[in-house]
């Protein structure tokens, strides 16, 4: 009887243990994702006299050989406006002007952006680009999360609510209200003369299951042996 008891007991736990590890894995639905092993999703590859963009072992290398204008490169990534939401990357700054700013740029339609940029000063700011219009959401502003001696910098944007938060290196820097967004683009951009390579992008939903769902009902009256319950001899 005292085998029977434990086994059934370790039956329940893992039972259990193996429903709420199946929604953890589920928290929030990856909407694009990308490792640039191969040039699957048709990024901009090509070389003039501005630019150079190539994918490269297992990353997406961009250069800006001018230092009056932008580089930019962008995806449609649809991204449901009312709903929260995540954009994270890997950059690393392989060479160039250390007041050159790189970084994020989403909610793009044609010459309409947000950006994210940070600096090899470690320094950051926010824009909203409208056309030939610029707009600083958010000056030239220090922070110690970036890191400039370890060229490598993981970076995220967060809608939360009616807020949008900015995070480096996991760190919460920055947050400002949410804008409404001009389009789908999502992407990155240098401005100056710099050389970055992007590691990783991923775009996901934050939504998390509903309590509703997450309850488990279980019950058994061992009357027609439904679950598997182990029976020792």
């Amino acid at each position: 009887m005292a085998k029977f008891k434990l086994s059934v007991c370790l039956s329940i736990f893992s039972l259990v243990m193996g429903v709420f590890s199946s929604f953890g894995q589920n928290q929030g639905i990856i909407i694009f994702k990308d490792d640039f092993y191969a040039n699957t999703n048709g990024w901009e590859e090509q070389e003039d006299n501005n630019k150079k963009l190539s994918i490269t072992n297992g990353e997406y290398f961009l250069q800006n050989k001018k230092d009056n204008i932008p580089v930019i490169v962008d995806k449609e990534i649809h991204l449901d406006q009312e709903q929260d939401f995540c954009i994270e990357f890997r950059v690393s700054k392989v060479k160039g002007n250390n007041n050159a700013g790189y970084g994020l740029i989403w909610g793009k339609n044609d010459t309409n952006f947000y950006g994210f940029y940070i600096t090899g000063q470690g320094k950051y700011f926010f824009i909203r680009q409208n056309g030939e219009k610029r707009e600083f959401l958010r000056n030239e502003t220090l922070s110690t999360a970036i890191l400039t001696k370890t060229p490598t910098n993981d970076i995220k944007v967060e809608k939360t609510g009616s807020r949008i938060n900015f995070y480096v290196n996991n760190t919460l820097i920055d947050g400002l209200p949410f804008f409404t967004l001009f389009g789908n683009g999502i992407g990155f951009c240098i401005e100056g003369w710099a050389t970055v390579s992007i590691d990783y992008i991923k775009v996901y939903s934050t939504k998390e299951l509903s309590t509703q769902n997450k309850t488990i009902h279980l019950k058994e009256d061992f009357s027609g042996k439904i679950l598997p319950w182990p029976i020792d001899d």
